[in-house]
This record gives C-alpha cells, structure tokens and sequence, in this order.
C-alpha cells in the first residue's frame, strides 16, 4: 500500500480502500480485511477458499468495515460449501454482511463477473 500511495495520485484511507479476490485471493482478503478494518473499509471474497478462521467480531459497528462481501456459486465443486461456512460465521456473530449466492455460479468466470460487477457498485454506490 505504500508503494501505491508513492507512486500513485490516490485517495488514502479506510473509507477509500477495499481488498477482494478468488478462491485462495477470496480467502486471503477475508483474513487480510477482518484481521485490518483500520485499513480496508470494504472486503469482499468470490468463492472463498477454506483456511480462514476467526470470530470475527468488532468492538463496535464503527470499527467493522463499512461492508463485507461474499459471493458463492451453486455448481462450485472446488470449495464447495466452504464460502457458506464463512456466511454462517458472520450470521452467528451478528457481523453485518452480504451473502451473495449466485445458484448457475461455477468456480470461474461467472462467479467472478457477478462478485466484480456487484461489489464494485456496492462500494461505489453506482
């Protein structure tokens, strides 16, 4: 991040920073995000790989992200239903969230299209 800042024209800042990815990246933004909310204010993951864990709680709704995202496909046979594992984490936690299951999503292409087009507008607002 401070190589971007450096050498980038950019808007710094929780408020102005997101972090998402696929299948091990999905997993990994979810780790990075959670276990940062002072950096990322918006993490989103597409079809998650296993390994993260964690409660995942905040001290308080102003420490969470302002937004958590996560998209599962229905005809995933790589992880499976391992993204649903993650959604069911932060419902038990009472963690604001978006669960995003998309029932034709495979783990590829559309999964990542509608993860990307979705979270994009979330965050942006558009």
């Amino acid at each position: 991040m401070p190589e971007i800042a450096k050498n980038f024209s950019i808007l710094e800042g929780r408020e102005n920073t997101a972090i998402t990815g696929f299948s091990m990246g999905g997993r990994e933004s979810l780790m990075i995000g959670m276990k940062h909310p002072d950096l990322f204010g918006y993490v989103g993951a597409i079809c998650p790989a296993p390994g993260a864990t964690g409660a995942w709680k905040f001290a308080s709704e102003e420490s969470a992200p302002s937004l958590i995202f996560i998209t599962a496909g229905g005809n995933d046979t790589v992880v499976y239903s391992t993204p649903n594992g993650y959604h069911e984490n932060f419902t038990n936690n009472n963690v604001p969230h978006v669960w995003h299951y998309y029932e034709q999503g495979y783990h590829g292409d559309n999964s990542i299209h509608a993860h990307l087009y979705n979270f994009v507008r979330a965050v942006f607002q558009a």
